[in-house]
């Protein structure tokens, strides 16, 4: 999802939000912070409304002991991740999911990052790749990996390498591209039989910002 689109719902937006969320905008210390998580939690709750057929201020999302966000009564998971101008959300039934995405650009102290992060048969895959795309793509992997494995970080940067979609057993890597010049990448159970991507942009309407149904995707 674009997080550029026009302003026309910005001010119906606090509407979905919960008072925990409404919150945690107000923590943010700029407007383009504030902006982005009002507008990719918003999505959340319409994105989860349309799965679970309730309104979006319906959707009760707590987090577990390890901080990781879920859904309470339900079988469905859900990950979000966005880079300053797109959100990604991943949905799926019965087992835990992680995604990430990063917008390709020019690192800074990239020979730092990659002793820092990247196992040596990765930094030897980068030295015959040699790109940036490259290297943000290993990361978006070990990221989402994070996120479905709730061990952190750290934890997974230093043990786990991602130059396969089979990397971490009993998981599936899988790359995506939710728009130009970003990478991506969702984590599943290797017993997933396939991960579809969709665009959401938000209803046309105001008054249909809380109905799940008018949600349009492409």
């Amino acid at each position: 999802m674009s997080l550029d689109r026009d302003a026309e719902h910005d001010d119906r937006i606090s509407d979905l939000l919960s008072a925990k969320e409404v919150a945690a905008v107000a923590r943010f210390g700029s407007p383009a912070g504030r902006l982005r998580y009002a507008r990719s939690h918003a999505a959340v709750r319409l994105i989860l409304a349309r799965y679970l057929e309730c309104d979006p201020r319906a959707v009760r999302l707590e987090r577990d002991r390890l901080g990781k966000p879920h859904i309470v009564s339900s079988d469905l998971h859900y990950s979000l991740a966005h880079a300053p101008h797109v959100a990604l959300v991943g949905v799926g039934r019965g087992s835990r999911l992680g995604v990430d995405v990063e917008a390709v650009r020019r690192l800074p102290e990239v020979d730092a990052l990659k002793r820092r992060c990247l196992t040596a048969r990765e930094r030897m895959h980068l030295e015959a790749v040699g790109t940036n795309e490259e290297l943000l793509r290993l990361w978006v992997r070990k990221e989402a990996a994070a996120k479905v494995t709730g061990e952190g970080l750290r934890r997974v940067v230093d043990g786990l390498e991602v130059l396969t979609a089979s990397a971490l057993p009993g998981w599936r890597i899988v790359d995506l591209v939710p728009a130009p010049c970003h990478v991506a990448a969702a984590v599943v159970r290797d017993d997933v039989a396939r991960v579809v991507a969709r665009t959401f942009a938000p209803p046309a309407a105001k008054h249909d910002l809380t109905r799940p149904a008018s949600s349009s995707y492409n």
